[in-house]
């Protein structure tokens, strides 16, 4: 009893030192100190609430930690919730809070310290966080209302008198990373009747389950190789189920406690790996064993799935399932001997989902000049998808999308007329991890090419319009539409890309007329076009020439004069002398209205033409003519 006393004086003596820090600080019915990292612990609890939630902020700064004896004899509390921000939960913390009942943890913490919930008489409920992984001192001491308690994975050390005089505790689930169970641990749990040590656990420490009267049914393991002092004492219906030739054996038979000798078990089921129509199951090796049965929960009974003559195979896949459903698995270890079989217990039942089934209708269905669309419908098993592209020939993320309800994505910054090819799995995140579906076929395409820019467009003549535009490299050529009659119409499709221009003629003088234009391009049988550019308006009206006319005359010359055209950058003038046309002069300013041709032969008929010009985007445009006849003298 030594032992148990120095626990007790441990307590008087920490009780003793939860003093008020001096340099704490008042919020409410909270004393808190500003931790170094600018964090908040509560030092004290000033309050008598009987239901509280700790509260995630003070002053604007986070709550992360929660003192030791910060609630110490808080005799009201009868529950009280821990926010997630809090990390760390000091010794004694909740001690002797006689009342309180119910513990809900929010937090990341990783250790129950020392006496946290000791003499909590009443509690009768707590969670403890998968983070945690130890269980401090006397954690639990004296809780007598605790019926169960599930002991995270994780969990390696299971502190001296943790549960001691947990006078109620019935049902104690200890995970396999537990490797040290202190003194006391279980001391006087009267209510608790089985328990089964996890394969990792070598020591079992003094008195561990003294006193508890009513444990009927304990497996050890052959991994414990150490069982102190008077470990069941006044266990007096207790069997201890063990392996032939373990220690656990020898000890029983030297202490005179009745055992029973066991199938060696199979520890370490669980899933392995799976997709969407296989599960592949896996388990720890067992020795002395013939082999394993596994086995499947089907139409309201466990069939059997294989039976594996071989110890040293440790795994199998289940084949032929359905995508995104759940299924149970169990398995036994058995041993033949002499002709007879014996069967080790089965391992708690594996509930596992396949993963979800292949996307549907993974397509390309919008595109840019640097842009594609994939769309799909809805994968109901999914939690998300991952879109991956070929790049080199090999498959590599482009966007993991978290929930099943997004069914399009729009993948930018691509390069005009490229060529890409994507593809999709649908994956699933559940209590067993993540899993994968099976990867839809590839969607391949390319981008469009480039939109046409620069697009002018100038009337020359009364009846033509002429149209320029910037080459697109990435095209093979351009589609020009011309809107006319209140629909468009295509006009010319020009099938090189180095074509920049285009006469649109036999048009109506005077009428406004519009004109847009895209680029395109062919890979293989596909022809993808590019968006339209914005529409032009031009209207067909020339900058001719008007009211030529003779003004004088000679043996050898005609004089010529018309009206100056403020459209035209200048004029042109021709002569025909029944043979052919020639250009006599051009004339550099629209406001030279008039022209002397020399150099004629006496008496003779000619023609004379004016042209007006103008020069626009480095095109030199010339309008329709403006002809007369004239005789020499």
């Amino acid at each position: 009893m030594k032992k148990l006393l120095t626990g007790i004086a441990v307590f008087i003596t920490m009780t003793v030192l939860c003093v008020f820090s001096a340099g704490a600080e008042i919020f409410g019915d909270y004393n808190y100190e500003v931790l170094s990292d600018g964090t908040v612990e509560i030092v004290t609890y000033l309050g008598g609430a009987e239901n509280l939630t700790i509260p995630s902020q003070i002053d604007g700064k986070k709550v992360t930690s929660i003192g030791s004896c910060a609630f110490e004899e808080c005799y009201s509390l009868v529950s009280i919730t821990i926010p997630s921000s809090v990390t760390y939960i000091g010794n004694y913390a909740f001690y002797y809070c006689e009342s309180l009942q119910s513990v809900t943890i929010h937090g990341n913490i990783t250790r129950i310290g020392d006496g946290t919930f000791g003499n909590c008489s009443a509690l009768s409920s707590i969670t403890i966080p998968e983070s945690v992984t130890s269980i401090g001192e006397s954690a639990f001491y004296y809780c007598s209302s605790l019926t169960s308690i599930t002991i995270p994975e994780g969990v390696t050390s299971i502190g001296e008198s943790a549960f001691c005089l947990c006078t109620s505790l019935a049902s104690v689930n200890i995970p396999d990373s537990v490797t040290d169970i202190g003194w006391y641990a279980f001391r006087s749990c009267k209510s608790l009747t089985s328990l089964t040590i996890p394969d990792n656990v070598t020591n079992l420490g003094n008195y561990t389950f003294y006193y508890c009267s009513s444990l009927a049914s304990i497996t050890i393991p052959n991994s414990v190789t150490y069982i102190g002092e008077e470990v069941f004492e006044n266990c007096d219906c207790v069997i201890i189920s063990c392996f032939e030739g373990s220690y656990a054996e020898k000890y029983a038979m030297a202490e005179g406690i009745s055992y029973k000798v066991i199938t060696p078990y199979i520890t370490g089921f669980k899933l392995s790996s799976r997709n969407y129509n296989s599960i592949t199951l896996s388990w720890n090796k067992r020795d002395n064993v013939t082999g394993y049965i596994l086995q499947m929960y089907k139409n309201g009974a466990w069939v059997n799935l294989t039976n594996i003559k071989d110890n040293t195979i440790t795994s199998y896949k289940v084949t032929d399932l359905t995508a995104n459903t759940s299924y149970k698995f169990r398995a036994v270890a058995y041993v033949t001997k002499s002709g007879a079989t014996n069967y080790s217990k089965y391992t708690s039942a594996l509930t596992v989902s396949t993963a979800p089934a292949q996307t549907q209708n993974f397509a390309i269905t919008g595109r840019g000049s640097d842009y594609l669309t994939l769309t799909w419908t809805k994968n109901a098993g999914a939690t998300g998808y991952i879109i991956q592209e070929q790049i080199d020939g090999v498959w590599t993320k482009v966007v993991a999308i978290n929930g099943n309800t997004t069914t399009s994505y729009k993948i930018t910054g691509l390069k005009p007329n490229s060529f890409h090819r994507y593809r999709m799995v649908a994956y699933k995140t559940d209590a067993s991890g993540t899993c994968y579906g099976k990867y839809t076929g590839s969607a391949p395409g390319y981008t469009a090419p480039a939109a046409v820019t620069g697009l002018e467009g100038f009337s020359a003549t009364d009846t033509s319009i002429n149209l320029k535009w910037n080459k697109v490299a990435s095209a093979d050529g351009y589609v020009i539409d011309i809107y006319k009659d209140g629909k468009w119409s295509q006009l010319a499709k020009l099938t090189s890309n180095a074509t920049t221009s285009y006469a649109a003629t036999n048009l109506k003088s005077g009428v406004q007329y519009k004109f847009r234009i895209k680029s395109y391009a062919t890979n293989g049988t596909l022809t993808i076009n590019s968006t339209y550019s914005s529409a032009l308006t031009v209207t067909a009206e020339g900058f001719r020439v008007s009211n030529l006319r003779m003004t004088n005359r000679g043996t050898n010359f005609i004089s010529v004069k018309w009206d100056k055209n403020e459209k035209a950058d200048g004029y042109m003038v021709y002569i025909y002398d029944g043979t052919s046309w020639k250009c006599v002069k051009t004339l550099t300013s629209n406001a030279a209205v008039s022209h002397k041709i020399t150099g004629l032969a006496s008496g003779k008929a000619y023609k004379i033409t004016v042209k007006a010009y103008k020069t626009v985007g480095g095109t030199k445009l010339i309008s329709d003519t403006a002809t007369i006849s004239a005789n020499t003298l």
